[in-house]
């Protein structure tokens, strides 16, 4: 087991740095190849070979991409997202609220439309 995660860590040092310059694995389109690693990253993340903190920014960013894309999640089914969801850092995970900042310029903005003189 020890040699399995430090050959999983070297993997994925070696795909984060590939994954600096190119959006997928094989150029800007999804292919067999992303396919293939999705597979067995996810295999190595769920049973404990790495853990997502592990991930380089490039191979996270790479991995939630295609955890979101449809080809993926159709596969994959309704795991993939929640497999996504957990690999973000703490307090990364989006929320459905909008902050309040947003909200109070969105009525300021109203108001002065409503009435330019003020």
């Amino acid at each position: 087991v020890n040699r399995a995660t430090k050959d999983v860590q070297q993997a994925c040092r070696t795909l984060d740095a590939a994954l600096q310059k190119t959006t997928y694995l094989a150029g800007d389109r999804v292919s067999a190849a992303d396919c293939a690693v999705v597979c067995v990253l996810r295999a190595a993340l769920k049973n404990g070979l790495i853990a997502t903190s592990k991930l380089g920014p490039s191979l996270l960013r790479w991995y939630l991409t295609c955890l979101h894309a449809p080809a993926f999640s159709s596969v994959l089914g309704a795991d993939a997202k929640d497999d996504a969801l957990k690999a973000l850092p703490a307090g990364k995970a989006p929320t459905s609220k909008k902050p309040a900042a947003s909200k109070a310029k969105a009525s300021s903005v109203k108001k002065a439309v409503a009435d330019p003189q003020t």
